[in-house]
């Protein structure tokens, strides 16, 4: 099913804007008769069903064995991987149907990186970098000290990098051979980023965010307050981006200096998405999605009834499509403006989108199912800086401005 994009009726209402005017219109029930009350409540069931799916439903879903917290990614001949808690790792079709998977026991919850020779490479709970052919035969392996759990970043010549959540940060040859290996502080619940084939930057629970070479020796150290446990985005002048645990969200110059902060009300564990014209996007736990400047000043703010946990896909119109802890999946256009909501999983969202060239999104679901959403007109850049700023869903932690 492909979604028509609706014309917009007068100061439509979000989904967030149905459920505040039922909780306004709850206490009338005190004073009404029976026939009212039932009145009112078959009224508020349709205000606040009309608009949660606004109709629209998934392309298609496929059911996995286990929840979906590793955001998936695209081969280009179409191929989606994706991993389980269930500790499956799958490859299905574009129209969803399943060509393999393997099991190796543990959750899979970090994205694949695929690499240009069609290689793919995943981390799972039990210390394992894995790599596997495009019909799922296992290659080399790779044991780290700790779980993990995040996304894989690649570089120019093929070599990874991945963090593991005890704290350590590791890179790999495309054959497994280790080349480096450094140890941070604190726990590290994001993933590194690479920007220009020059440094590697994450954060980490001990409130700090570093900056490595790509031979692993430390670039600058920079203190924030808060734990860290998104992953960075970058910018293509160098400048790194991520929030804290403490509300606040820093822009951190491509040396270590923090250029400016701006503070919400809660946590932010949601990372950051750089659109084409440069507007900095992320989510927080006060169920708030923030638009800002590159100097750090607010554009606007849409509020909607759940969390956001990792980060919106965007098209090339600069369009946001994200998955709530409320199961509902959102867009939003360019000025903060919702343009439909379609239902989703009723466990909620813990996986980020991803947006293929030809407009289809895929997203993980705590219910154990993969969901595919399409858009009519939209499509993603090769270079659009996705959850953990990857490209064409092939290396969800690399991000090389151009």
């Amino acid at each position: 099913m492909i979604f028509a994009i609706a014309e917009r009726r007068s100061a439509p209402l979000s989904r967030a804007g149905r459920i505040a005017e039922i909780r306004s219109s709850i206490f009338s029930l005190r004073k009404c008769d029976t026939v009212r009350c039932f009145q009112f409540l078959f009224a508020a069931a349709a205000l606040l069903l009309a608009g949660c799916g606004g109709g629209i439903s998934p392309d298609w879903t496929f059911s996995a064995d286990d929840r979906i917290f590793s955001t998936p990614a695209v081969a280009p001949d179409g191929t989606i991987y994706f991993g389980t808690d269930g500790g499956k790792i799958y490859a299905l079709t574009a129209g969803g149907s399943e060509k393999w998977n393997v099991a190796i026991e543990y959750p899979v919850r970090g994205s694949p990186a695929i690499a240009d020779d069609g290689t793919i490479y995943i981390g799972g709970h039990d210390y394992f970098l894995r790599s596997f052919s495009l019909d799922g035969e296992e290659g080399w392996q790779v044991e780290a000290e700790g779980p993990l759990s995040g996304a894989i970043a690649l570089d120019s010549e093929g070599n990874l990098y991945f963090a593991s959540e005890n704290g350590f940060v590791y890179s790999v040859s495309a054959v497994g051979e280790p080349r480096w290996k450094y140890r941070a502080r604190g726990q590290i619940h994001g993933s590194p980023v690479i920007y220009r084939d020059e440094i590697l930057v994450f954060g980490e629970v001990r409130q700090r965010v570093l900056a490595l070479d790509l031979s692993g020796r430390e670039q600058w150290v920079t203190e924030v307050e808060g734990p860290v446990v998104a992953t960075p985005a970058v910018g293509e002048n160098g400048t790194v981006y991520l929030g804290t645990e403490a509300g606040l969200f820093y822009a951190i110059s491509r040396t270590g200096e923090i250029l400016w902060q701006f503070t919400v009300e809660e946590s932010i564990g949601s990372s950051a998405v750089i659109r084409p014209d440069r507007t900095i996007v992320f989510g927080a736990e006060d169920s708030h999605l923030y638009a800002l400047d590159a100097d750090g000043r607010l554009r606007w703010i849409y509020a909607f009834s759940g969390q956001l946990r990792t980060s919106p896909a965007v098209d090339r119109r600069g369009n946001l499509y994200f998955g709530g802890s409320d199961g509902v999946f959102y867009a939003v256009d360019s000025e903060g403006e919702e343009l439909w909501t379609a239902g989703g999983s009723a466990l909620g969202f813990d996986s980020a989108a991803v947006m293929i060239p030809d407009g289809s999104l895929y997203i993980g679901g705590r219910d154990g199912k993969l969901y595919s959403y399409s858009a009519v007109g939209a499509s993603a850049d090769e270079g659009w800086p996705m959850y953990r700023g990857g490209s064409l869903g092939r290396s969800n932690s690399l991000r090389i401005d151009k």
